[in-house]
């Protein structure tokens, strides 16, 4: 009769599908999750239920669900004052809204992530940030902008020794160059 422990339960269960990509299991047992911290009230743990929601539709290339779920994850981790998952939940967006072709709103939200991602210290986020900034710029044709943020998305991944972010950072610089 431990509903609380039965979300947590079918959440891990979800998560842990989600990080071997088995995708549609995981979005059920994700649901299902959801369903009981609504029921329970825990707004926390719904939120994070929302967001691995959301990069499971992600991963699955349906931006649109993505999005949805994301911004009402977005939505808890602002009213419950959490800082990562604001920032973490506004990079999912940006990158959502790049693979929709929605540039302006990528910026948008990869640019509110920068800020946050700044002020609480979380270096990945901040280079994944400017990534999707870069990414949206030079769809937009503002190549400038583009090779700006790229090029300190490439000097924080070399600061903090991310040598995948540097191959990903030369890699997009190099394409804004052309």
């Amino acid at each position: 009769g431990d509903r609380r422990g039965e979300g947590a339960g079918l959440g891990n269960l979800g998560t842990a599908l989600l990080q071997l990509g088995q995708y549609t299991p995981a979005i059920e047992h994700l649901t299902q999750a959801l369903a009981i911290f609504r029921e329970v009230g825990d707004r926390r743990r719904e939120g994070g239920c929302l967001g691995n929601l959301g990069s499971a539709y992600m991963s699955l290339g349906k931006y649109e669900g993505a999005v949805e779920h994301l911004t009402q994850a977005l939505a808890i981790s602002r009213e419950v004052g959490d800082r990562q998952g604001e920032c973490t939940r506004l990079g999912c967006l940006s990158y959502a809204h790049n693979s929709l072709g929605q540039y302006e709103r990528a910026i948008e939200h990869a640019s509110q992530a920068l800020e946050i991602s700044s002020e609480v210290g979380n270096r990945h986020r901040e280079v994944q940030a400017l990534t999707e900034l870069g990414l949206a710029y030079a769809s937009l044709g503002q190549y400038n902008n583009a090779i700006k943020h790229h090029s300190q998305a490439l000097a924080i991944s070399c600061e903090i020794g991310d040598r995948r972010g540097e191959g990903a950072g030369l890699g997009n610089l190099g394409t804004a160059l052309l």
